[in-house]
């Protein structure tokens, strides 16, 4: 699942970032673009904005109160402007016929179909979401649930995220055992030695024991973080 940000820097920037951030942390989200992170310097600005859009599987366009209002140094609204890139990444999803999800911040509205310029006034028609500062957290699962057209996977109650971390650092125990056993028995044929005379003493052991168990706690740790 590849998502594209659409928004305007001079009106939700910040929020936008956060989204982007908050985005990848999804485990059904492939990869997020948002051209501030994701263009590279001297990179063709406006062929880059179209190749990703069109690669896109969703396109969340950002809309805060200044997202119709923003001019350009002539007065004219950006978003009459042909070369108004919010307008071109709009335009070009919805002739991909990408599934475009307008994501309304605070308190802006949607703008109707006369407000916009021809070839975005299908946006209007396009059923939007709500990012409120003060509800971000359920605003944030509902866009999720848009994005993918399902209620996260990644959502799990506590006793069921404690049962997943308990078994696997369980299994990260046994691995490590394991693998202790495996080695002791290849030192002890192979040399005719004890583990630990082979590493130097119990204390070394003990630390290469832990290290062993730490490698194998690193699902645990993935897992705790993906759906904790």
């Amino acid at each position: 699942m590849r998502v594209f940000i659409s928004y305007r820097r001079s009106d939700s920037k910040d929020i936008a970032a956060r989204v982007a951030d908050n985005l990848a942390q999804v485990r059904e989200i492939d990869s997020v673009f948002l051209d501030v992170d994701s263009i590279a310097h001297g990179e063709h600005f406006p062929g880059r904005l179209d190749t990703e859009v069109r690669r896109a599987d969703v396109v969340l366009a950002v809309i805060g109160q200044g997202w119709m209002g923003a001019k350009s140094d002539n007065g004219v609204p950006r978003i009459q402007s042909d070369n108004d890139f919010v307008r071109r990444e709009i335009a070009t999803a919805l002739r991909a016929d990408k599934r475009v999800i307008p994501c309304l911040v605070d308190d802006a509205s949607m703008p109707g179909p006369a407000d916009l310029p021809y070839d975005i006034a299908g946006l209007a028609e396009r059923n939007a979401c709500s990012l409120r500062h003060t509800t971000y957290r359920v605003d944030f699962e509902i866009v999720c649930e848009a994005i993918l057209g399902k209620r996260r996977v990644g959502e799990m109650t506590p006793m069921a995220l404690g049962l997943g971390a308990l078994w696997r650092s369980a299994l990260g125990v046994l691995a490590a055992a394991l693998v202790a056993i495996a080695i002791a028995s290849l030192g002890v044929s192979a040399l005719g030695k004890p583990l630990e005379t082979i590493l130097g003493g119990r204390v070394v052991l003990v630390v290469f024991l832990i290290v062993i168990f730490a490698l194998f706690q690193w699902e645990t740790v993935r897992f705790v973080r993906r759906f904790g």
